[in-house]
């Protein structure tokens, strides 16, 4: 295969495993299913788990750049978990009920 073929495939499955798109594909996938937040974010680092190796992309500029995103999902992931133990001890103590205290997402209407 040419290199503009192999880079283009390494940037489609980049797009679809690592990085900021991979986890609003996954929440958007939750949401329609009506999955609590925590199980959300349980998802989110399943899949994570499954792209850890960067190894079987084509290119030696998309493992790397690859590898990048994934460390930057991780941080962001690992950031969401004080996040929504810090919104359950707010809502507990002010009565509000907001994601990540064990709620289902909410649909948009319509959608």
């Amino acid at each position: 295969m040419p290199i503009e073929g192999l880079a283009l495939s390494d940037a489609d499955a980049m797009d679809a495993c690592y990085g900021y798109v991979s986890i609003v594909r996954c929440v958007t996938f939750c949401v329609h299913r009506d999955v609590t937040i925590e199980r959300t974010i349980d998802g989110s680092r399943e899949w994570q788990c499954r792209y850890e190796r960067v190894d079987w992309l084509a290119t030696g500029i998309g493992r790397s750049t690859a590898a990048a995103r994934f460390e930057r999902m991780r941080l962001f992931l690992d950031s969401l978990a004080p996040k929504l133990e810090a919104g359950e001890r707010a809502s507990s103590k002010s009565g509000e009920r907001r994601c990540g205290d064990g709620e289902r997402l909410a649909r948009r209407p319509g959608g």
